[in-house]
């Protein structure tokens, strides 16, 4: 289509708009979208989500603030619902799943996505279709400042011990030996001269594939993208999905007031969560115009129980948190 790689909002919305207009398959139909996401409206519109600056906490007029409920999040919900009004997103979004958003990714009928650094390898998504796709950096925010993903957790998985396990102490010095360089190295590529061969330096692949390892192996590494990793890594999978992988890396940031937050007991009984994924649906969809109904959805959320969870973690901000995120 000959179009310059967006950098800010409006450059995305002119390629999304161009891809969903100009037959970019040539095939003569009105068949394609300039964005695919899914039903939890992750996988691509969260791209937006994070532009508009509506993904992390934040502290307003003194309280602790949940993005769904900041002016921020009411912008992207417009700009979402201007992208459904003008068939640039799929109106199909709140019945694809993570399996159907594949499947329609696979149709080259969507010009933007947001997925896994590792789709370049071609083990979810076809290589023929990846190799149709560039990778780049977030639309920046309108003040010109990078977005980023924000994650409520420095988690995103934990390993339990069971009481009952005996031998403790040989279990954490295999879980230190998993870490350290010769455990990574053998995580990433196996036994040396059996699945790979190394000489001056240079890695190379055997003809004997790797076994599977559990899944809960790779719980141990998690976050270390060590030059060596890196080089592990791409031995393994192609230069793309390195660079996606460093981009993400730069891309992904953690909500550290969310991830501070003291656990509130009462916060699972309120359904907040609820609230703001039917509203975000129907606001999104048009169902419910956004300037008309944001108030009404806001204090609704704020009655069920929202200014009470405010109120809590306000409080331990005033007195706790303060120090803790300084």
């Amino acid at each position: 289509m000959k179009l310059p790689v967006p950098k800010t909002i409006d450059d995305f919305y002119n390629v999304m708009k161009a891809f969903t207009l100009n037959d970019p398959d040539g095939n003569g139909k009105n068949d394609t979208f300039g964005l695919l996401t899914t039903n939890n409206v992750d996988n691509g519109a969260r791209t937006f989500k994070a532009a508009f600056n509506a993904e992390a906490y934040s502290i307003r007029d003194g309280k602790v603030t949940p993005p769904e409920i900041t002016p921020e999040y009411k912008e992207f919900l417009k700009f979402m619902n201007k992208l459904v009004n003008e068939k640039i997103l799929d109106p199909e979004f709140p019945t694809v799943t993570s399996p159907i958003f594949q499947q329609k990714f696979k149709s080259l009928k969507y010009g933007v996505i947001s997925g896994f650094w590792h789709y370049p390898s071609g083990l979810e998504i076809p290589k023929e279709v990846m190799s149709q796709y560039i990778a780049v950096p977030l639309p920046l925010q309108s003040d010109g400042k990078p977005a980023s993903f924000s994650y409520p957790s420095l988690n995103r998985h934990y390993v339990a011990i069971p009481k009952t396990t005996k031998n403790i102490d040989q279990l954490m010095k295999f879980l230190d030996w998993a870490v350290s360089p010769e455990g990574m190295k053998f995580s990433f590529l196996g036994v040396p001269d059996f699945n790979y061969k190394e000489a001056n330096g240079k890695i190379e692949l055997t003809q004997q594939q790797l076994a599977p390892i559990h899944w809960s192996f790779s719980l141990v590494r998690t976050g270390q993208l060590t030059d060596d990793v890196k080089k592990y890594i791409g031995v393994v999978y192609p230069k793309e999905a390195v660079d996606n992988l460093e981009m993400a890396a730069k891309i992904g940031k953690p909500d550290l007031l969310s991830a501070a937050l003291p656990y509130y007991p009462d916060l699972i009984g309120f359904n907040l969560g609820k609230i703001t994924s039917e509203y975000t649906t129907k606001a999104m969809l048009g169902n419910a115009d956004v300037d008309k109904t944001w108030d009404d959805y806001v204090n609704r959320y704020k009655s069920a129980g929202g200014d009470k969870a405010i109120e809590y973690w306000t409080n331990w901000y005033n007195t706790e948190g303060k120090n803790v995120l300084k």
